[in-house]
């Protein structure tokens, strides 16, 4: 995961969308199928937010 550049939202998005994912699976698993749409929210936004960090990581390696 980290692979120490990361700054420590990025990695706590990553975290956020792992633990998440396997939430997903437990709450499909229970037929707790409102729960797990509430969950694809959160990771969707998780990836969203590493994903512009990425970006951001990009410029700033491409300036220096």
């Amino acid at each position: 995961m980290p692979d120490g550049h990361e700054r420590p939202q990025a990695e706590v998005a990553g975290y956020i969308d792992e633990m998440c994912t396997e939430l997903r699976e437990m709450a499909h698993r229970a037929r707790l199928f409102f729960l797990a749409h509430l969950l694809s929210m959160v990771i969707l936004q998780a990836k969203r937010h590493r994903q512009a960090d990425d970006l951001r990581s990009e410029a700033v390696h491409s300036n220096d």
